[in-house]
């Protein structure tokens, strides 16, 4: 203890609770998140040493994503044999990916990202000191992917504190630590209200008592209400309302986590792997061990179908666990498995390496046309119901990033976050007066009670400058009625829906350092057309020098070229009878 006291202490601070900060020590942040409870630190944000402040290169990421992908072609043979085992069940692969891919894949990328990150502040900042969590074993789980993802993003009951703590321990840094016992957090039991049309759509699941002999189980389509409705009149079936189950859920028992190890002592054996194989123990969602018998006898109790031919999703796969189970079991058995697209940036972005919809799929309808094995081209489903229209309004909607704690990704995406608000604030201060009164910026609903979070983002980046005016409400519809222009911020769902609708559009990227090099080819041709930037002056001085006649940058026979080129490789717009189409894929199985 002696030899650190003997000199300055850089201490490395992993949350945002000020209490547990050392008085003497020269404080370096691991992420912006660290920042929130600070008045004024995203205003004044260079005054504060953030060791995630940069991103990673292409390089770093590749290599990264390889790893991620390596372990989990491992661990997902070592789950299934595991939980056959533990529930003394014969399923395949196919069976257990379909449960835990979503889970493992989630769980792989949130490790990986905090592994990277303290690893990064070692060896790039000179760390001496840490603050870790004292900690039970009863408070470090998950129910399921859902649930990890809200602790991890939330950090409910230290759950990020702890998890750096362990992979601290694992690789044994040299550095002093000082361990804190975080405080627990009751759990919160908020009824949410339920709208009259809400209510109404639940009654309607009264008639899934009739529902056994179902052929065609579409369920969480992506699809607005009345179009699932009507998808389920061309396939000549009653329109049955299915929805998320809920079942009780069970905690930890510790007695059985003893006894799991997945630990390997091999020679080649990465740190990564070795961590990720050590969390397993505690991080198996109680869902597919200690809960799954509860599970399995919810879906013996629901009025779903018996032996469909066909599950349709384009949600349901990711973190519906009871929708997983009964997709798995009849798979088992038999029933094609089709997913759709439900929104952007699978085939381009370097995270889809690991896609367990996709992966495990029997078909997969893309938006648009994708050279894949299993790939069905579509249509972007999300602009089914839109008209087309030549008349435009005369604001410029600006499609804000989340403004909420996120931290779910290999990636640092609430940093990713806090740049992409500090670039559209740029952005939006260089435009001309004129312009500037004309903008309105549509924001999102806030994900895990963020509000407090949005509006220091509001007050300390987008409106430290000026005030502008912000939508919540408005749906996209009326928007794009309304548009002149529409400045997404990143390549997301909103810009393919806009580029789709073929309304006036631009985006910001801060790089491709995420994008596949296959997508890169048709960026590029995306910022030679002037419709994507990677640079927020050129952004505002483009839409400065064409807002006069934003038609004769748009409408430009170039420009028209690149973008037909575009949409019919990723968000192919949908036909007037798109609803027989999509049904007519779905009777061919």
């Amino acid at each position: 203890m002696d030899k650190y006291l003997s000199k300055k202490n850089n201490c490395l601070i992993l949350d945002s609770n000020q209490e547990s900060w050392p008085k003497n020590s020269s404080l370096y942040y691991m992420g912006y998140w660290c920042l929130e409870k600070i008045e004024s630190s995203f205003k004044n944000r260079d005054k504060f040493e953030v060791v995630n402040s940069a991103g990673k290169e292409s390089l770093a990421i590749n290599n990264q994503m390889n790893e991620i992908f390596q372990v989990y072609n491992i661990l997902i043979l070592d789950l299934s044999n595991y939980l056959n085992k533990f529930h003394k069940k014969n399923y395949s692969k196919k069976f257990w990916e379909i449960v835990i891919g979503p889970w493992l894949k989630i769980f792989l990328g949130i490790v990986s990202e905090r592994y990277h990150g303290l690893n990064d502040a070692f060896s790039k900042f000179d760390i001496n000191q840490i603050i870790l969590a004292d900690y039970e074993h009863e408070d470090f789980f998950v129910e399921n992917v859902g649930d990890l993802e809200e602790k991890a993003s939330k950090n409910l009951n230290g759950f990020n504190n702890i998890l750096y703590t362990k992979i601290f321990e694992i690789l044994n840094f040299n550095c002093q630590n000082i361990k804190i016992k975080g405080k627990k957090e009751k759990e919160k039991n908020l009824k949410k209200k339920i709208s009259l049309k809400k209510k109404f759509i639940n009654s309607l699941s009264i008639f899934n008592l009739f529902s056994k002999k179902v052929n065609y189980f579409i369920y969480s389509s992506g699809l607005k209400f009345k179009e699932d409705l009507i998808l389920k009149f061309y396939l000549k079936q009653f329109p049955f309302i299915f929805l998320e189950p809920t079942y009780s859920k069970k905690k930890i028992d510790i007695n059985v986590r003893k006894k799991i190890d997945f630990k390997k002592n091999k020679i080649q054996q990465t740190n990564f792997e070795k961590i990720a194989r050590s969390l397993i123990s505690s991080l198996l969602p109680t869902d597919c061990l200690e809960n799954f018998q509860t599970l399995e006898q919810k879906l013996e109790s629901l009025k779903w179908p018996k032996n469909p031919k066909v599950i349709f999703t384009s949600v349901g796969y990711h973190n519906d666990e009871i929708f997983k189970l009964y997709t798995a079991n009849h798979a088992e058995k038999g029933s094609t498995y089709i997913v759709g697209q439900h929104g952007a940036n699978y085939f381009t972005n370097k995270n889809t390496v690991i896609e367990p919809g996709f992966d495990q799929s029997d078909k997969f309808f893309s938006w648009g046309n994708i050279k894949k094995d299993k790939c069905e081209s579509l249509f972007n489903i999300k602009n089914i119901s839109l008209r087309k229209s030549n008349t435009r309004g005369n604001k410029v909607f600006f499609f804000m990033p989340k403004m909420s704690n996120i931290r779910k990704r290999p990636w640092d995406d609430y940093g990713q976050m806090i740049k992409e608000n500090i670039s559209i604030e740029k952005i939006l201060f260089n435009l001309r007066k004129e312009i500037k009164n004309s903008c309105i910026l549509k924001l999102h609903f806030n994900d895990y009670d963020s509000g407090q979070l949005e509006n220091k983002i509001l007050k300390e980046i987008i409106f430290h400058r000026q005030i502008y005016s912000i939508d919540r409400t408005s749906k996209n519809k009326e928007i794009f009625k309304k548009s002149k222009l529409i400045v997404n911020s990143g390549d997301g769902t909103s810009f393919l829906e806009t580029i789709t609708a073929n309304i006036p559009t631009v985006a910001f990227l801060s790089n491709f350092n995420w994008m596949t090099e296959e997508a890169k080819q048709d960026y590029e041709k995306l910022i030679e057309a002037k419709i994507i930037f990677l640079n927020e002056e050129k952004m505002s001085n483009h839409i400065n020098n064409i807002f006069q006649d934003i038609g004769n940058w748009w409408q430009n026979e170039k420009i028209e070229k690149i973008k037909n080129e575009f949409k019919k490789k990723y968000t192919l717009s949908p036909p007037n009878n798109s609803l027989k189409i999509l049904s007519k894929k779905i009777l061919e199985n």
